[in-house]
């Protein structure tokens, strides 16, 4: 085992990387004192099993320190086998110093994401919490064989921190992610398929991802399969999930009681966008205290990503097992004319519903121009669930919708165009 002490690291990246590249060589586990640890990108390479210490800080280098690395992620793995990070460091993402007041990332030379791999294998990580992130916080990006455990994630609310998404899982195979506790200003825990280096290169199937025994707060959505949906994605599960309001959210502070705009956006948000076979997926046992939609299922074809893009399919998606204490919005399932969702079930659900009749019930038909956000679809002629363009959709046991706004209108609404 090789012991690193924060004396010979502080404000020192070189020593903290010829310590990581020594232990991977010796196949031996680095040992990270309790200290503060100042950095500038960080390189893993593969064979790395890092151990902090409790009190173990990792914190960005100042500016100047990143000219040269533009929107460098904190730790980095690239083509990387065998990397295990466990133990209870904190690490910071920068937002202090590379985020704008408004939220947004500061042009040039930046820290962004905290952890990125790569087409990479064999990951495990565990213990660690990840704060202020500058843009996505965690990002798994062609990965497989992937177990993230017990990872807490702390950033602001949406409008003071633009793009920090909790943990994105982009084209991966064969994960894992339990136990994590998610306060965060986007998307909360979201899977995508696309390369950013090339929008319309085709990607690899994406598979095999278990989501369990998760809390997520989010002032977008809690649980999301999109935007980005070039390649396909498949057998998902979604399991024991509480989706709570974020720690920053003050209800005084937010601009219309009605309309709040640091309420979760979806609970449980599923697309396809961009061409991409969105099927066998399932979310099982949600507890939610307030969320705009509860769930929102949609189908249409952006052509943003991919200019030669087919419209993709949504179908075979389970909901099983949905409470939610306050909603706001109607949940949807919605596609674009002509296009068809096949298969939904709905099981075991009971949502209390307190959006008054809007003046206006005007439905957008998805066309390909609206962001894929549940509250972009225009206010629905009925208070608990909106169908449009579904075979096979079948209500289990146990489904009740209530109208705590005596709104007067139907509970359910179905439609083809």
């Amino acid at each position: 085992m090789i012991v690193l002490n924060d004396f010979f690291a502080k404000n020192n990246t070189d020593s903290l990387q010829m310590a990581i590249d020594a232990a991977a060589e010796k196949n031996e586990v680095l040992f990270v004192n309790k200290g503060e640890y100042i950095v500038t990108t960080i390189f893993l390479k593969g064979d790395n099993t890092l151990f902090f210490e409790d009190g173990v800080i990792i914190k960005p280098a100042q500016k100047e320190k990143w000219k040269d690395f533009l929107a460098m992620p904190i730790f980095l793995a690239v083509d990387a086998k065998n990397i295990n990070l466990s133990g209870k460091a904190t690490i910071f993402g920068g937002k202090d110093q590379f985020v704008t007041e408004a939220g947004q990332r500061c042009d040039g030379p930046r820290a962004e994401t905290i952890l990125l791999f790569a087409n990479s294998k064999n990951i495990t990580v565990s213990g660690l919490t990840l704060k202020d992130s500058v843009g996505w916080t965690f990002h798994l990006n062609n990965c497989e064989d992937v177990y993230v455990n017990d990872v807490t994630i702390r950033n602001d609310v949406y409008n003071k921190s633009v793009n920090s998404d909790g943990i994105d899982i982009n084209g991966c195979r064969n994960v894992v992610i339990e136990n994590c506790d998610i306060c965060t200003g986007d998307d909360g825990i979201c899977l995508k398929n696309i390369d950013s280096t090339d929008n319309s290169r085709p990607r690899s199937d994406m598979y095999n991802i278990r989501v369990r025994n998760c809390v997520v707060a989010s002032t977008c959505n809690a649980t999301k399969i999109g935007t980005e949906t070039v390649g396909n994605i498949f057998d998902v599960t979604f399991e024991n999930i509480y989706v709570r309001k974020h720690i920053n959210v003050d209800e005084a502070l937010s601009p219309n009681p009605k309309k709040p705009y640091y309420d979760t956006i979806a609970a449980i948000s599923v697309q396809s966008n961009d061409g991409a076979k969105v099927y066998d997926v399932t979310f099982k046992n949600y507890l939610v205290d307030a969320v705009q939609a509860p769930f929102f299922i949609l189908l249409m074809n952006r052509k943003t990503k991919d200019p030669n893009a087919v419209l993709g399919e949504v179908r075979n998606i389970s909901i099983d097992g949905l409470i939610v204490k306050k909603a706001l919005l109607t949940s949807s399932i919605n596609a674009s004319k002509g296009a068809i969702i096949k298969n939904v079930s709905i099981n075991n659900v009971v949502v209390d519903t307190f959006e008054e009749k809007p003046e206006m019930c005007e439905e957008k038909i998805p066309d390909g121009t609206q962001y894929p956000d549940a509250h972009f679809f225009g206010r629905f002629r009925s208070y608990g669930l909106f169908v449009r363009n579904v075979e096979g959709f079948q209500f289990g046991e146990n489904v009740i919708f209530n109208d705590n706004s005596e709104s007067n209108r139907p509970d359910v609404y179905f439609e083809m165009i």
